[in-house]
């Protein structure tokens, strides 16, 4: 079994996101995303999060290989869906008629005490992936717990206080050991992967908690014109382990727009791959791309770089396809599926690091 609880999946075929690229939602209390893009979004105010306080129903997502730290207390009074990682150092009261879910993968870490639901109103939490509550979780009259297959809950003490829990195999009494669900092992988990740039080359860091016989890193590139991930380092881990440990690995070799992963090596040599995430080498940081032939009865070439991630609209501003972390011949694969035995005015918007660039593709 691998040692490191996978919370990075691999890319996938058109998400779609509702916010921007690299770049934090400012609120919170409105539909939000945090995506695979950004990375990491980090809020505080004074001692209180909130989120959905807006009027009408309003979701916060976090994708898979996104991070969202509360550094502070939270209170969540709509929908929050979680399919990376949410770090709350604080209390997490969910109230109001709200909803936590955290996916197959995904990981909720909440540093103090949980209440779930209220005297008058309701809150759900499920859990499909991992939740840790260090202190207690406290399901009030109007609290529902949901614990799915995969789905693991441990926390330092478990109180229920009249609130309905559905607990679906493994353990299925919380209160009894503070565990429910899968209890068997303390989950180990990458909390973060990110890779950035300067003038001396590409910048890999990643942070692991509670490792698990973790023997090594190792990293692996693939570059624009490659057509295959090569090893370009080792670090070592830090075999077993409680403690958060932070790793670096620097690419004095990055010259062009990468993809970067990490594969996770156990002592018995079990593997987990992160990743993979990619990093434009312009210097602008604004994408230059040509698409040909245009118009075009069928494929189209896309030629240029500075980009990773792309969007596809039609003519009437509907949103087709969205892709935070894709770029060279991944990008050109994805629009002709996208587009594949479709006709019309299609607008491709193609986002770098510090701009965007859109292009009007006309398919006969």
């Amino acid at each position: 079994m691998p040692s490191i609880k996978v919370i990075f999946t691999a890319l996938s075929l058109c998400l779609l996101v509702s916010s921007s690229y690299a770049q934090c939602p400012g609120d919170l209390d409105s539909n939000a995303t945090i995506t695979s893009a950004t990375g990491s979004c980090s809020y505080s105010n004074g001692g209180l999060v909130t989120q959905g306080f807006n009027l009408g129903i309003q979701t916060l997502t976090i994708e898979a290989g996104a991070t969202l730290n509360i550094n502070d207390n939270f209170e969540v009074a709509d929908i929050i869906n979680v399919y990376g990682t949410m770090i709350v150092t604080g209390t997490m009261l969910v109230n109001l008629g709200a909803s936590v879910y955290i996916a197959d993968g995904g990981y909720v870490h909440v540093q103090g005490d949980y209440y779930n639901g209220g005297l008058v109103f309701s809150g759900t939490s499920s859990v499909d992936g991992t939740m840790i509550v260090d202190g207690d979780f406290t399901n009030l009259a109007n609290g529902t717990v949901n614990v799915g297959e995969s789905g693991s809950l441990q926390t330092g003490s478990f109180t229920n206080v009249g609130g309905d829990v559905n607990v679906a195999s493994g353990d299925t009494d919380c209160a009894t050991n503070g565990c429910c669900g899968d209890c068997t092992t303390l989950p180990v988990t990458l909390l973060e992967f990110k890779v950035s740039s300067d003038e001396f080359g590409a910048l890999l860091s990643w942070t692991t908690t509670e490792e698990l016989d973790n023997d090594y890193f190792e990293v692996q590139k693939m570059s624009f014109s490659d057509s295959e991930f090569k090893a370009i380092g080792w670090v070592t881990g830090n075999g077993t382990t409680e403690l958060q440990n932070s790793y670096t690995f620097y690419d004095h070799s990055f010259t062009e727009d990468s993809y970067y992963r990490i594969i996770q090596v156990d002592f018995d040599g079990t593997t987990e791959i992160f990743g993979p995430l990619s990093i434009t080498a312009a210097d602008t940081g604004i994408p230059v791309i040509t698409i040909y032939p245009n118009p075009t009865y069928g494929k189209v070439q896309v030629n240029g770089k500075g980009y990773t991630g792309f969007s596809i609209h039609d003519s009437k501003g509907s949103i087709i396809c969205e892709e935070s972390n894709r770029m060279g011949k991944d990008a050109q694969k994805i629009i002709n599926e996208v587009l594949d035995n479709k006709k019309g005015l299609f607008i491709i918007t193609f986002y770098g690091s510090k701009g965007r660039l859109t292009e009007r593709l006309i398919k006969n």
